[in-house]
This record gives C-alpha cells, sequence and structure tokens, in this order.
C-alpha cells in the first residue's frame, strides 16, 4: 500500500510538472550599440533552476568567444561589431524536466559608430562608416566648420610673389 501511494505521488508530481509553463521575466530588446563598445542582451525565466537557456544569432547557436559570451542567462558583448553581429538575436528556454522550449521574439542591435554619435551632436549627417574603412581617413569637419563660418576677407595689396610698387631708396 506504501509503494502504490508513493508511485501515485510520483506520477501526480510529474503531472503537475508537466503543466509548468516556460515564463520569461525579461526578454532582450532591440537596442542601439556603438560599435567595439559592450552591450548586453537580458534574458530571465520565473524558475530558472530547471530551465537551460540558448542563445542564437540569425537561427544559429551562438559560441562563446571573449568577444560575445553567455552569462547567466543573458548575453554579454564586450566590443560589438557591425558585421558580426548584424541581425537576429533570441533566447531560447528549455525546460530540463519536460523538454519544453520557448523562445523570445527577436531583438536586435543599432549598430552606431562613434563618428556618427559625434556627427550628430555636431548637426551633421550621420552616414559615416565604422572605423577601418578609408573614408574615415577624411573628416567632415572642416567642411563643415567652413560652411558654418564666415571667411575672412583676403588682405589687400598685390598678390604674394608679383611686383608691386616699391620705394627705392637713395643710393649711397
Amino acid at each position: 500500500m506504501e509503494a502504490a501511494r508513493g508511485v501515485w505521488g510520483l506520477l501526480l508530481l510529474l503531472a503537475v510538472g508537466t503543466g509548468a509553463r516556460i515564463l520569461f521575466t525579461k526578454e532582450p530588446s532591440s537596442q542601439d550599440a556603438l560599435h567595439g563598445r559592450s552591450a548586453m542582451l537580458r534574458c530571465e525565466v520565473a524558475e530558472p533552476s530547471d530551465v537551460a537557456v540558448q542563445w542564437l544569432h540569425n537561427g544559429l547557436p551562438v559560441q562563446d568567444s571573449e568577444r560575445r559570451f553567455q552569462e547567466g542567462s543573458s548575453l554579454q558583448f564586450t566590443a560589438v561589431d557591425r558585421q558580426q553581429d548584424a541581425g537576429a538575436f533570441q533566447c531560447v528556454a528549455t525546460s530540463r524536466l519536460t523538454g519544453e522550449e520557448a523562445r523570445t521574439a527577436n531583438a536586435s542591435f543599432n549598430i552606431k559608430c562613434e563618428s556618427e554619435r559625434r556627427a550628430r551632436g555636431l548637426g551633421l549627417p550621420a552616414a559615416f562608416p565604422c572605423r577601418g574603412t578609408p573614408a574615415l581617413l577624411e573628416s567632415p569637419l572642416p567642411r563643415a566648420c567652413a560652411a558654418a563660418w564666415p571667411l575672412r576677407p583676403a588682405p589687400q595689396g598685390p598678390p604674394l610673389g608679383t611686383a608691386g610698387p616699391r620705394e627705392s631708396s637713395p643710393q649711397s
């Protein structure tokens, strides 16, 4: 009789356990990030002890590296990269007890460059490539300054390098 009660208790526990749904308490959201700077995508579940969390990038599992790695259930970036981190990230939670899986909505980075941030602060167009591209060697600042400030008038007199009227000095 005691053994039967133990079996029924175990079956009841399994039945209740399978009814538990994975509940996200924090989901990742799309965000602005600066190229080369740190960022984090957060993902948390209500019962983390019974849930395994994995991250997907464009549908493929994220492999931990020094630059991008899973920390707890969140995804940490030490240096966001405009090319390597483009696309959709998704948090996938799987119950260790039942195998049930839940997925968050996709989140992505709007990756900006430091030069874009500076340009916006100066009221300039923010269409600059990130570092490592040749276009960054040419700064937009001098043209913007020249357009914004009036030019000084040219000095009066003959142009340099031309002969103009001279006073002759008496010869001794």
